[in-house]
């Protein structure tokens, strides 16, 4: 049995954030998620970019898969910790 829910995702302003509860019904966040949540925004093309707040705690570096042109964000491991306290 596990002491742990699975990841369940709500929306918030756009984001996907995926929460977990653990055995004592305390609730755990996806990091990543409420990491983009706070620091990104969608653009007037419909696609996300960080705010600028974001742009002091991340990079944007383009990525190209199968084609399609996207964004990887690449999170400076302080936001890790902010979002630990």
């Amino acid at each position: 049995m596990s002491s742990t829910t699975a990841l369940v995702p709500y929306w918030f302003e756009g984001h996907r954030i995926r929460v977990s509860t653990d055995g004592h019904g305390a609730a755990w966040f996806a990091a990543a998620d409420v990491a983009g949540a706070c620091f990104q925004l969608r653009n007037e093309n419909d696609d996300w970019q960080l705010t600028e707040a974001g742009r002091d705690w991340a990079v944007a570096r383009p990525l190209c898969t199968s084609g399609e042109r996207r964004q990887q964000i690449l999170w400076d491991p302080a936001v890790l910790a902010w979002l630990n306290r």
